[in-house]
């Protein structure tokens, strides 16, 4: 009999929380590793919040990133200061011209690979370029024309820039009629001899034009200027 009443004591101890739920007192709960729980409110570690801590850690980590990309733009500053002068002009420099090659000797090389090429060459050397105009005579212009001009007791490269020389407006508004070289809208091509063509401006475009026909060729596969008409 003595031994019954603290198997009573304990059973009303151990229901006492549910007979008075009011009165439960606030569950505190600690987790070490809580990175699963870490969005529930009231979970610690290590006895402090951790909602808490992780916004600290978040900020610290932030603050760190900003620091990084500061550091990268003090050293982005001082690697351009310390830029090779010459490397700086170079990469100023207009882009490379690649219809006129200057040689390591100072010859020049024009490289015409089509009409509309041939058409941009001679307006540079006939409008802004006249230092072109010596190796444009030598390599653009057609042997037919050269030979013709010799055969009437004439320098060839004396009259042929004389002629496009006294007649350069007129020429000039030839030449703006192909911007696409032969594949222009309003030219028309015809052949008039063995790798020779006429390429004529028609319709309205020919309108104003003293000259309407553009004559070039084909000489060692490459495209030269024969005359304007």
């Amino acid at each position: 009999m003595s031994a019954r009443p603290p198997l009573i004591l304990a059973a009303m101890l151990a229901a006492l929380p549910a007979i008075l739920p009011g009165c439960a007192t606030e569950e505190r709960v600690i987790y070490r590793t809580p990175r699963l729980l870490e969005n529930i409110p009231g979970v610690q570690e290590g006895g402090e919040d951790l909602a808490a801590k992780k916004a600290r850690e978040e900020a610290r980590r932030k603050g760190e990133a900003d620091r990084g990309a500061q550091d990268r733009v003090t050293s982005d500053s001082l690697d351009q200061s310390r830029v090779d002068p010459a490397l700086a002009r170079e990469a100023a420099a207009e882009p490379e011209d690649k219809l006129v090659t200057v040689n390591p000797d100072q010859t020049v090389t024009l490289n015409a690979a089509n009409y509309r090429e041939v058409i941009a060459l001679l307006s540079r050397a006939l409008n802004t370029e006249p230092e072109l105009q010596g190796p444009f005579f030598d390599q653009i212009v057609h042997s037919s024309t050269k030979a013709n001009f010799r055969e009437a007791g004439q320098d060839p490269r004396e009259e042929v820039w004389k002629f496009l020389t006294a007649n350069r407006a007129h020429v000039n508004r030839l030449l703006s009629r192909f911007p696409g070289g032969e594949n222009s809208p309003g030219v028309m091509v015809s052949i008039v001899g063995r790798n020779r063509f006429k390429l004529e401006v028609t319709g309205t475009g020919a309108k104003g034009l003293k000259f309407t026909e553009l004559w070039v060729g084909i000489e060692e596969i490459k495209p030269k200027f024969i005359w304007v008409r």
